[in-house]
């Protein structure tokens, strides 16, 4: 005889519900009761509002297959994805921005410190504020803050349009000779007065510095509180899918940045009026660095309206267990502030965790400079457009690290190495790559065909030209690269012939850098990829050793921590220290003017060796000094325990 099926909860929750009624129909019901049942309905009808996806009010039926975690888990990613899609981009069109408005390498490294210093500055307070409040619209607030910044950082672009030549003949930069003398008549020559419109440098510098300020205060908002919001509304056990998921789509961002930024570079800044004979390849190209801006900014705008629609919570149940176990551990411990003191105590003197710490941050350093500065290096280096440039560092860069990072990840869950191998496995990283900087020093050209010295050949004797100003306009003529066709000796253009008469050529220059004779970009190309592959396999093995270095308890306060000191003295003074160092290397300064008042610009031409052995050396030293933490580490990582079964 079969044996009846157990019910099931909802089964039962019917049954209880019709004895319930039965009840009430048998037996009238006093005031007392009939109050305390329509307060238990209300409750449940309010927590039933709480999980629901809409606006306010407006919450249509069509709309609550949103109220899920899959679809918070897509709209959080796709944010995630845009954030770091906008973080690369601006590093893309660095070079555009020092061009178009002559600002330095050591201003723009600035400026990137300025997103540093708002998630810095919000790390700590915000998610203390938020955390017992509607988590998604404050993360909907943070994802409209980076929005307008974004927005916003198209400004300089329309208050100060750039003024654009109708071609770039190279006729207009001959030099002629009156009763004066020999001078340089391209009308460009950097004694004249600029427009007093010409844009304030401080000024632009004060918009920029603010908009990305806000675009730090609005990724803090993001990161910081939609993490926990999925850990709260999701199984324990299905946490770690969630979180990898959430990781490894984020390091589509960046990929997509350097992509959109090798779009955006490639078309004109007014796209369709690009001078007559101006390519991408010429050096004085400008792109249109604020479109991929527009188009960042319109797809946070939306995500932003969609994550606002997302209930504050997605689990009822979780979420009251969660309530209550803030409520036991409040009452057990007296208010966390109270704890701060003593836990902060625990971490400085975890020897394990301060060597962590500074491993970190020398890890950081180097890597966040290098990729900040790599598309320039590229151009300068190797004479890359920008939208090669871009290309390269998205693919060998960032992608490369995406698969070595979960390489990494899938080999530790199989294999499951001790605490031991894995400090080792860091160290020889970092050694490794030291190593590999520091043999790029020596993979690069010399860029000897480049006309520089006194600015004029020194086989060129000509009565014509005897006083060029120190403008860029490169042409190529003998296999040459002059600074301008003035430079080279032209001063008369043959209109039958079509061919410019010159005293250092024997062939007609043409616009733009000679073709880089250099063949040592695949070997240049080829190590970098390794090292990037071999360094990046160790993220995961860091992590672990941080997590697993403390108490539970304090772990987050670690990876807290270990952030803080990241942003403090990695992140923010990073490209500030490479801004400088790339500046040291520079043989020719645009200067400006506002009202007659000269100022420095950015640079034209930069000293390939020197650009070469202090970009590397650099990253060199720095990783170096992360290895010699990373040995110390090594030698203390016995009493860690990355596995259960370690």
């Amino acid at each position: 005889m079969n044996r009846p099926s157990e019910p099931n909860d909802d089964q039962v929750e019917v049954e209880e519900e019709l004895e319930l009624q039965e009840l009430a129909r048998l037996k009238p019901a006093t005031s007392k009761e009939n109050s305390v049942v329509y307060a238990a309905k209300d409750e449940e009808e309010e927590e039933e509002e709480k999980s629901k996806y809409g606006w306010s009010t407006f919450q249509p039926e069509c709309l609550q297959f949103m109220s899920n975690r899959k679809a918070f888990l897509f709209v959080f990613s796709m944010t995630c994805i845009l954030q770091g899609t906008f973080h690369t981009y601006f590093v893309a069109v660095i070079t555009t921005l020092e061009k178009l408005f002559s600002i330095p390498s050591k201003t723009t490294g600035m400026l990137m410190s300025a997103t540093e210093i708002g998630q810095v500055c919000s790390s700590l307070l915000l998610p203390y504020y938020v955390s017992t409040r509607h988590r998604p619209h404050w993360i909907s607030y943070g994802s409209i803050l980076l929005s307008i910044a974004t927005l916003l950082t198209v400004t300089p672009h329309l208050l100060y349009p750039p003024k654009i030549p109708k071609s770039i003949s190279v006729g207009d930069n001959l030099c002629v000779a009156d009763e004066f003398g020999n001078h340089f008549d391209a009308g460009n020559s950097t004694e004249q007065c600029f427009d007093e419109r010409d844009p304030p440098p401080y000024f632009l510098f004060g918009i920029l510095f603010v908009c990305l300020l806000c675009v730090g205060l609005g990724q803090t908002a993001v990161y910081t509180l939609g993490i926990p919001y999925l850990d709260d509304n999701v199984a324990s056990r299905d946490s770690p899918l969630y979180f990898s998921i959430t990781i490894g789509v984020r390091i589509l961002g960046p990929v997509f940045g350097f992509i959109l930024g090798s779009f955006c570079t490639r078309l004109f800044i007014y796209p369709g009026e690009e001078p007559e004979g101006m390519t991408p390849l010429n050096p004085r190209w400008l792109g249109a660095w604020w479109l991929g801006m527009l188009f960042i900014s319109s797809l946070l705008f939306i995500t932003s309206v969609l994550i606002y629609g997302f209930p504050q919570t997605l689990n009822k149940k979780r979420h009251k267990e969660n309530i209550a176990e803030l409520a036991a551990m409040d009452d057990a411990t007296g208010p966390k502030l109270s704890n701060f003191p003593m836990t902060l105590k625990r971490l400085f003197v975890n020897r394990i965790l301060m060597l962590r710490t500074c491993s970190s941050v020398l890890h950081l350093l180097p890597i966040s400079g290098l990729y900040t500065f790599l598309p320039k290096y590229l151009e300068s280096q190797f004479r890359l457009a920008a939208f090669e440039a871009n290309i390269y560092t998205g693919i060998a860069g960032i992608l490369v690290m995406g698969i070595g990072i979960f390489s990494s990840g899938v080999y530790i869950r199989t294999r499951e190495p001790d605490a031991k191998t894995v400090a080792l496995w860091v160290a020889c990283s970092a050694i490794i790559y030291a190593a590999g900087m520091a043999a790029l020093m020596f993979a690069g050209c010399d860029q000897q065909d480049i006309i520089v010295d006194d600015f004029r050949s020194p086989s060129c004797e000509t009565e014509h030209c005897t006083n060029c100003a120190d403008i860029y306009s490169p042409v190529c003529a003998d296999n040459k690269t002059f600074l301008s066709i003035c430079h080279a000796g032209c001063h008369t253009y043959n209109n039958q012939t079509k061919e410019y008469e010159c005293d250092c050529t024997s062939t007609p220059p043409t616009p733009g850098l000679c073709p880089s004779t250099c063949n040592l970009f695949h070997l240049y190309s080829f190590i970098f990829i390794v090292i990037v592959l071999v360094h990046s396999s160790s993220e995961v093995g860091s992590m672990l050793l941080t997590l697993r270095c403390v108490r539970p308890a304090d772990k987050a306060m670690a990876l807290g921590l270990v952030q803080c000191a990241i942003g403090l003295l990695g992140n923010v003074p990073c490209p500030i220290i490479y801004g400088s160092i790339v500046d040291s290397t520079c043989k020719m300064w645009v200067t400006s003017r506002s009202g007659c008042h000269q100022s420095t610009g950015h640079c034209w031409l930069y000293d390939s060796n020197k650009f070469r052995v202090y970009f590397h050396g650099t990253t060199s030293f720095f990783m170096f000094l992360a290895s010699l933490f990373d040995i110390s580490i090594y030698f203390k990582a016995q009493d860690i325990q990355i596995n259960a079964s370690s």
